[in-house]
């Protein structure tokens, strides 16, 4: 690769990308959420990421509190706050009726600290359900449980 005032120049087996620039720098900064499960990558996410995004069906049994165990001792460690490190999920689509599925996330925002869901799914109907259903239904949960 070639860089220099022009751009940079990649040439790969497939793309090329003749001069590239780069953009305008963000007008805000851009948060590094990393999807880790083992022990050396928890611990980079309490050190130096502003948020931690794993996959629910990627956990097992007993990773949740592990994992925010690792990532709040290696955020202390770095003499950092462990709320530092912000906590999301993608859950996928539903896969259960709407208020159960607002149960489950209700209950890994009090009792684990995820902040933030992630669905997926191209189905619009789910995804209709999810923003109308799910995610005010968890909002009441976790509100009332707080109170």
């Amino acid at each position: 690769m070639r860089t220099g005032r022009a751009g940079s120049s990649p040439g790969g087996e497939f793309h090329r990308v003749d001069g590239a620039k780069r953009g305008p720098r963000p007008a805000h900064d851009v948060p590094v959420w990393i999807g880790a499960y083992q022990p050396r990558m928890l611990r980079l996410v309490g050190e130096k990421a502003d948020g931690w995004l794993p996959s629910l069906g990627y956990l097992k049994a007993g990773d949740l509190a592990s994992s925010n165990t690792r990532i709040d001792d290696a955020a202390e460690a770095a003499g950092r706050s462990p709320r530092e490190v912000r906590r999301l999920l993608n859950v996928g689509p539903l896969r259960s009726e709407p208020l159960q599925h607002a149960e489950m996330l209700a209950t890994l925002a009090l009792e684990h600290g995820f902040s933030t869901f992630v669905t997926a799914g191209d189905d619009p109907r789910a995804l209709e359900a999810f923003a109308a259903e799910v995610a005010p239904r968890v909002r009441e949960l976790v509100a009332q449980e707080r109170a």
